[in-house]
């Protein structure tokens, strides 16, 4: 499929840096006002649910009538957010899920099927889960990112009727997103990530298993330990974004991240990779928010949901 047409998104999670990143992407390929692109930000079942799939169809063909809108590409983010507590493990399971897709195809004619899934501890070992996600798709791509850079490798794992093992170098970029209309600026401004072609690097360094992945974990703790101390000491009450949240500002959140991984002078530059890969690491865990110059953590409980 090479003509260009709608997309539609769905975001099992994620929610709050979505919309960053599609801005953030317009933004840096200067794309056209108007791009056709309609995101899902809710968690649907589409492995078991019937209420969710017919919710789904009737809200894109619903769309479809509405708009005249012919869609191209369908994004499923991710395969275990629409899962519905199912057994990934479990081929009849998995082949209820890839039914379903084949529903979605059959109703969006014409539209080619994305589902983003991760691999398992050891991803040398490929995608995590039964087997019969791989032998019921067309194509498989492997993304594998460079150790400490922001660089990596698109890898063609499956391709049916094809040549598998082509490889494709990429690179997310940092954008600046100017600030909404009529809000002023306070703090740092958004930032978000665009992705944009590059050459091959040495595909040796890239990340093909397990090894070097150690220290992620960590890391990912740290950020969000780094956050939870900062809201807890220095939080103060906001109305933001539609709810009254227990935010910080931004620098307060950077500062204790600096401390706290024992930066000098001489580690801007790597801070400075660290520093916006927390900020992504939030946003698209689903458990806080920024704006405007502030951060919050985001905590849900089995009765609500606590700001």
């Amino acid at each position: 499929m090479t003509e260009a047409g709608g997309v539609l998104y769905i975001a099992g999670e994620g929610f709050g840096g979505v919309g960053a990143r599609i801005k953030a992407c317009k933004q840096h390929h200067q794309t056209e006002a108007g791009a056709p692109i309609y995101v899902i930000r809710h968690q649907l079942n589409l492995r078991s649910s019937i209420e969710d799939f017919n919710a789904l169809m009737l809200a894109v063909e619903t769309l479809v009538m509405d708009t005249g809108i012919d869609f191209k590409l369908i994004v499923i983010d991710t395969l275990a957010r629409s899962f519905g507590g199912g057994d990934e493990n479990s081929a009849s399971d998995m082949m209820q899920f890839v039914v379903t897709c084949g529903h979605i195809q059959k109703i969006v004619q014409d539209a080619a099927l994305m589902i983003l899934h991760h691999s398992g501890k050891d991803s040398a070992k490929g995608m995590r889960g039964s087997s019969a996600l791989l032998g019921a798709v067309d194509s498989e791509l492997e993304l594998i990112r460079y150790e400490d850079s922001m660089k990596g490798v698109i890898r063609i794992a499956k391709q049916k009727d094809g040549e598998d093992g082509t490889r494709y170098g990429f690179e997310m970029v940092t954008v600046e997103l100017p600030a909404p209309q009529g809000s002023l600026q306070i703090g740092e401004p958004q930032t978000s990530l665009a992705v944009q072609a590059s050459e091959l690097g040495s595909f040796d360094n890239a990340k093909k298993d397990g090894k070097g992945n150690s220290g992620k974990g960590k890391n990912q703790r740290m950020v969000m330990t780094t956050l939870e101390t900062v809201v807890k000491s220095n939080g103060t009450l906001k109305y933001i974004e539609g709810s009254q949240r227990t935010v910080v500002r931004l620098e307060q959140w950077r500062e204790e991240l600096w401390s706290k991984m024992g930066c000098t002078d001489e580690d801007k530059n790597t801070f400075k990779t660290a520093w916006h890969r927390a900020k992504m690491q939030l946003l698209e865990s689903g458990q806080g928010g920024i704006s405007d110059g502030f951060v919050w953590l985001q905590f849900k409980t089995e009765d609500k949901e606590e700001y």
